[in-house]
């Protein structure tokens, strides 16, 4: 461990440390630097003196270095333009403590375009919580490179809120995981098109996610095909009177689907693209 790791953790961890199934400080060679809006303005990144936004820790991180940064229960922070937290160090893990409402959140709003970026390989969000804090928001997870990770993750669409595509990744987002994610969905406001939204990446794999919801499109879609996608363990039930498929893909995408459970407003169809995936 480095030196802010130890003056962080005065007494040690010899046997590591894990948070929702995950290891953490037994596997992360680099900085720790801890978070928390209550913090002090001048904050210095450590558990007492934390910085008071995500982005600012991001700053100060190294890429590829392994980089950690810990958001303490109940941080809130607001994103309030394109980029407004812009994960661009290659690397990094953002780790979110806290259960359920508690856990640290990312209100998202101000501006139409407001957004998270995803701008850098190889980033790892653990238990984030997303809420819409201003209606048709699109796209406010935004994700612009490859390998990019989320476990246990909540998106909410406020009252009288609501996200057109939450989370729309491009074709450079190959290999990108999103593993356990619980939608909470606004009853008015904008009409959602889709909760994920991939392009012509390769080998996406969307696991362990439970949405129900009023979508015009699709839960999950894609507006190019992707290639070798895996879905798995996947609740999905699109409310929309249409009726609409909850996963709604091109002909030609390719890849997996198991243990899927899909609901429709009425009819039977609840994917397209069934010869090919």
């Amino acid at each position: 461990m480095n030196d802010m790791t130890h003056a962080n953790y005065t007494h040690g961890f010899s046997g590591g440390v894990t948070i929702r199934g995950l290891p953490v400080l037994n596997s992360y060679g680099g900085n720790v630097y801890w978070v928390d809006s209550g913090g002090a303005a001048n904050g210095a990144g450590t558990f007492q003196r934390p910085f008071t936004t995500i982005d600012t820790a991001v700053g100060n991180c190294t890429a590829n270095n392994g980089d950690l940064i810990m958001v303490k229960p109940g941080h809130a922070e607001t994103v309030s333009a394109a980029g407004g937290l812009d994960l661009d160090v290659a690397g990094i893990t953002v780790i979110f403590l806290g259960n359920d409402n508690d856990r640290g959140t990312i209100n998202i709003g101000t501006a139409l375009t407001a957004d998270v970026d995803v701008d850098a390989a190889d980033i790892t969000l653990i238990g984030p919580r997303f809420v819409a804090a201003l209606d048709n928001l699109t796209a406010p997870i935004d994700v612009n490179a490859a390998r990019f990770k989320m476990y246990d993750a909540i998106i909410e669409d406020a009252a009288a809120i609501a996200a057109v595509d939450w989370l729309d990744a491009d074709a450079n987002a190959d290999d990108m995981v999103i593993d356990g994610l619980l939608y909470r969905e606004s009853t008015t406001g904008t009409q959602n098109q889709s909760l994920i939204r991939v392009a012509a990446a390769d080998r996406p794999v969307l696991r362990n996610i439970r949405a129900t919801g009023d979508f015009s499109i699709g839960i999950i879609r894609n507006a190019t095909a992707w290639v070798d996608a895996t879905l798995e363990n996947l609740v999905l039930d699109n409310s929309n009177a249409s009726p609409t498929v909850c996963i709604l893909l091109q002909a030609t995408s390719t890849g997996w689907m198991r243990n899927c459970a899909l609901r429709v407003a009425s009819g039977s169809t609840g994917y397209t693209a069934a010869n090919t995936m």
